[in-house]
């Protein structure tokens, strides 16, 4: 009985991957993008065939092939199967801080890396690598004396990064593309490492003339240096960079509550 039911929960799964892989051919095909199962199967690391089986349900979704998906699809994995999302929940819920099972995407390396293994039992985490969630009205006095911050969200990176580094929720949608695997929602969290040495391609923190902090991504063509929004139909996607624009650090992941 089990087993069955089992069954037929994948199978719903599988008709929901379906549903989503669908739409997003279309979204690829409306924009001249490539659409075939071919071209996700190299965006998604596996083979063709993979592909096609995780769509019909012969190959059962895992954790890790549904979140593969849902990056490409530019869903989340409770958008195509509940049961795997319930899965995660009731896992990070045996954690004493639930908030550390998560993913962090490299935006350098275009990968996930799995956030820090669960100590054995009795055995305290280490916190060597934790940083903070800081509010844009933080920023300055974090990186002026990273003292007499009062932080109620933190979260240990994966990834080697400078002491200075800090979380941030990204704001706006100037950065979402769903066609991209280089895509930022509004309120993810990001990780901004203020001591990475920008370069062409990569995403900044910008505070702008008026106050605001912004996320762009640095563009460099012959000796001229750019600021570009991701999201295709945002308004005056590329600018040039000016006295008044302040960039603040590097993106170098982000993160993914799981």
């Amino acid at each position: 009985m089990n087993a069955k039911s089992a069954t037929g929960d994948q199978m719903s799964d599988a008709g929901r991957l379906q549903a989503l892989f669908h739409a997003w051919q279309r979204r690829q095909a409306e924009q001249g993008l490539p659409s075939s199962q071919a071209e996700a199967a190299s965006a998604l690391g596996m083979g063709q065939s993979a592909v096609s089986q995780y769509l019909k349900g012969t190959i059962p979704l895992n954790f890790r092939a549904a979140s593969n998906f849902a990056r490409l699809l530019g869903c989340t994995i409770r958008d195509i199967s509940p049961r795997i999302a319930e899965q995660a929940t009731l896992l990070t819920a045996r954690v004493a801080d639930s908030r550390e099972n998560y993913s962090v995407w490299r935006t350098d390396r275009r990968e996930p890396v799995y956030g820090p293994p669960v100590p054995p039992s009795g055995e305290p985490p280490d916190d060597s690598n934790r940083h903070p969630v800081l509010q844009p009205s933080q920023i300055d006095q974090w990186l002026m004396s990273r003292v007499d911050i009062r932080v109620t969200e933190s979260y240990r990176s994966p990834i080697d990064v400078s002491p200075r580094s800090f979380f941030m929720r990204v704001p706006g949608e100037s950065m979402f593309d769903a066609n991209s695997r280089l895509s930022f929602r509004e309120d993810e969290l990001v990780l901004i490492d203020v001591d990475v040495r920008p370069k062409h391609g990569s995403v900044l923190l910008i505070r702008t003339a008026s106050g605001d902090f912004i996320l762009r991504q640095l563009i460099s063509e012959g000796g001229k240096s750019f600021l570009k929004a991701l999201n295709p139909v945002w308004p005056e996607r590329i600018t040039p960079i000016d006295t008044t624009a302040l960039p603040f650090g590097t993106v170098v992941a982000k993160l993914s509550i799981l």
